[in-house]
């Protein structure tokens, strides 16, 4: 499955296509309501209800992952052979990379928060708008 993620803060605005998977695993307990969910959605009609619903689920645990910082939820979301092809100077390739980032910008803003803003899921792409928000550290 194809994701874009786009969000956007005061200074910041920026754009990723990854491939993500909708990793499901008995030992996670995390409930799904407890997912960030976007505030409006559009779902395509032509894509099969337990495909939409894998897709959604890994959606929403990439959610949690930006508005946790914590690791497990990319683990769910992100395929093992994930690829950013916007990769940064300095970021490593593969799942590794996002939770690398997380941790170096939560080093900045320690209180940061996500709202979902929007989901589109159209074929095999899950597009979201994201406003992430908290307060600069100055570190």
């Amino acid at each position: 499955m194809k994701f874009l993620r786009h969000f956007g803060s005061h200074a910041l605005v920026a754009a990723l296509i990854a491939t993500i998977t909708c990793a499901t695993s008995p030992a996670f307990s995390q409930p799904v309501d407890t997912l960030p969910k976007p505030l409006s959605a559009v779902l395509d009609s032509s894509v099969k209800p337990a495909q939409r619903d894998a897709m959604t689920l890994a959606a929403r645990r990439f959610y949690a992952f930006w508005n946790t910082g914590d690791a497990k939820y990319a683990t769910l979301a992100l395929a093992p052979d994930f690829m950013d092809r916007n990769l940064p100077p300095g970021r490593p390739q593969g799942p590794e990379g996002p939770v690398f980032a997380s941790k170096n910008f939560r080093a900045a803003v320690p209180d940061l928060q996500v709202e979902v803003m929007e989901m589109l899921l159209v074929g095999d792409r899950v597009i979201s708008r994201l406003r992430f928000t908290g307060h600069y550290s100055g570190t």
